[in-house]
């Protein structure tokens, strides 16, 4: 198979993925590349153990977990946020960021699921992207990840109903490494981010973006099932990383 057939084939295995897993429930593909804003930089322990204007419920302003910052403004909210190289660690196979203070503040000794993560526009993306990479870990239970990942709202007996008919095995066929972060909306409420990556396998590769709109309840960060299916989660093919802000591990 030549390399163009192999990027077609690829992309379409990633949409497949995406699909498959809920990770984008009513998924929206083939809209094609966001304008992004210009330029890309460069970016950057966790423990065991209302406003009527803001849809569904906003409790503890700090997180369960004990994580003091706390950010609810959204004043800047899209520059990179220096996260330093060494901050990483794997869940199964995809090497996602830790830093202390912003998460994950917690990891559940039954089920092994991290979550905690601060109330800021870092803690948002970090528990987008934890999210993510447990939800494709087969080391975790896919059910259970989903239910600490979804907020509250009318769509989460939804998403978790396909539960059933969840099959990972594609997803572990392939290499996704994170690239690059856009935090497009944040209130200390509600927080929109993009986040794009690459997926390798056969010699090819392309590159992807995720865009979550994210809910603070109950003291953490989740994905917010009070917006329709359609918006919960989109995933769409993108052709650079232009106007991302760099996340990944150095030397990927």
């Amino acid at each position: 198979m030549n390399k163009r057939n192999i990027t077609l084939v690829l992309a379409v295995a990633v949409m497949v993925v995406v699909a498959a897993l809920g990770i984008m429930v009513g998924v929206n593909i083939g809209k094609g590349d966001k304008t992004p804003e210009p330029g890309i930089t460069d970016a950057a322990d966790p423990t065991t153990g209302g406003d009527t204007h803001h849809s569904g419920p906003q409790h503890d302003m700090k997180s369960f977990c004990g994580l003091k910052a706390v950010k609810m403004d959204d004043s800047n909210p899209t520059g990179p946020m220096g996260f330093k190289p060494s901050e990483w660690t794997y869940v199964y196979r995809l090497g996602v960021p830790t830093v202390k203070g912003i998460g994950p503040g917690y990891i559940d000794p039954d089920t092994n699921i991290a979550s905690c993560f601060a109330r800021t526009p870092e803690g948002a993306l970090f528990a987008a992207v934890w999210g993510n990479a447990q939800q494709l870990s087969p080391e975790l239970d896919w059910v259970t990840v989903q239910k600490q990942r979804l907020s509250k709202g009318e769509n989460r007996e939804d998403i978790l109903s396909i539960a059933d008919e969840i099959d990972r095995d594609l997803a572990n066929q392939m290499e996704f490494n994170l690239r690059g972060y856009r935090i497009l909306d944040y209130d200390g409420f509600h927080a929109r981010v993009d986040v794009a990556a690459e997926a390798s396998a056969q010699g090819g590769s392309i590159y992807f973006a995720d865009e979550y709109i994210m809910i603070w309840e109950d003291g953490d960060w989740k994905l917010d099932t009070n917006v329709s299916l359609e918006e919960i989660y989109e995933t769409r093919q993108i052709t650079s990383l232009s106007g991302y802000y760099y996340l990944g591990l150095d030397g990927d």
